[in-house]
């Protein structure tokens, strides 16, 4: 598709002009949207680690129990993964901000000056470029002036010579904007193929991380599950215990010396004693004898 020469300088220069005005601009905003995305996630892990750090303690706690010494155990080992994939995330942000952050932020200085300089230099030599090329047409349309009278073939010569002058510049002015414009577009080219790139190497960074963080939960995931999914599973050993006192026991504890001489005592004075025996009257003695007297005179 060809183009006039005008039209191709018009997308050259807004080219440039894109670059400078819309691309790096936006790379500033990007460095600084960079910037609190790593206070974010640096916050993330900060509030993590504290997390964490709380759920190993309860773990510690319960690693005491008796019945609940196994799930203490998982709590500290769950806190333990997820620490280390909080370092991996740390890692991450830090190459993020060495390789694209920092990057970014070094190119784009740099970017300005050279941008503005290489577009200031394409601006002026298209200007001398085409201040030369209308001198010659200028002089080309003079000396056909002049050629149109009496001495045609005294300009002649010359006619011909600034024709060549023109067509040359004119050859010359087309390529220097071609050239400028394949120039300026793939100047705009590198700089997305740069930013496509660091975005590329982060994103592969950020799948690693995330396998690495699927294969530290799910090692022991499924150990972890079955640890609490049933509530109401008791040691075997504590369960002993339990069953233990449930069991009479036929050994009941002796009583101390003195309360056993208390109860001795008790028991004394609780039995009854012997009746005593019946009192006689003398006087019924008396009747007694003398009865037996009567008996023994009578025949």
């Amino acid at each position: 598709m060809s183009r006039d020469p005008e039209e191709v300088n018009k997308l050259t220069e807004s080219t440039y002009k894109n670059v400078m005005e819309q691309f790096n601009p936006g790379l500033r905003n990007l460095i600084n949207l960079g910037k609190s995305y790593e206070k974010a996630v640096s916050a993330m892990v900060l509030a993590g680690k504290q997390y964490f750090d709380a759920v190993s303690k309860i773990g510690e706690n319960a690693a005491v129990s008796p019945v609940s010494r196994e799930l203490g155990v998982v709590l500290m080992e769950i806190s333990d993964v997820h620490r280390k994939v909080n370092i991996e995330l740390e890692e991450n942000f830090r190459r993020f901000h060495r390789e694209v952050i920092a990057e970014l932020e070094r190119k784009t200085d740099m970017d300005v000056k050279y941008m503005t300089a290489t577009f200031k230099r394409y601006q002026t030599e298209h200007k001398m470029k085409q201040d030369s090329l209308e001198r010659s047409q200028t002089d080309l349309k003079k000396l056909r002036r002049k050629s149109q009278g009496k001495n045609a073939s005294k300009y002649e010569s010359k006619e011909n010579e600034c024709l060549e002058t023109v067509t040359h510049r004119q050859m010359d002015m087309q390529k220097f904007i071609a050239d400028g414009c394949r120039e300026a577009l793939l100047e705009e080219k590198r700089r997305f193929c740069f930013l496509v790139d660091k975005h590329c190497t982060f994103s592969y960074q950020v799948s690693a991380f995330h396998e690495k963080a699927r294969e530290l939960m799910t090692e022991n995931l499924t150990t972890w599950q079955d640890k609490c999914g049933d509530a109401s599973n008791v040691p075997e050993s504590v369960m002993s215990m339990i069953e233990g006192l449930r069991t009479p026991v036929s050994n009941t504890p002796q009583a101390s010396p003195a309360l056993q001489r208390l109860n001795r005592l008790n028991s004394d004075a609780m039995i009854p004693a012997p009746p005593a025996p019946p009192h006689t009257s003398p006087l019924a003695n008396m009747f007694n004898h003398d009865s037996s007297r009567r008996e023994e005179r009578e025949p």
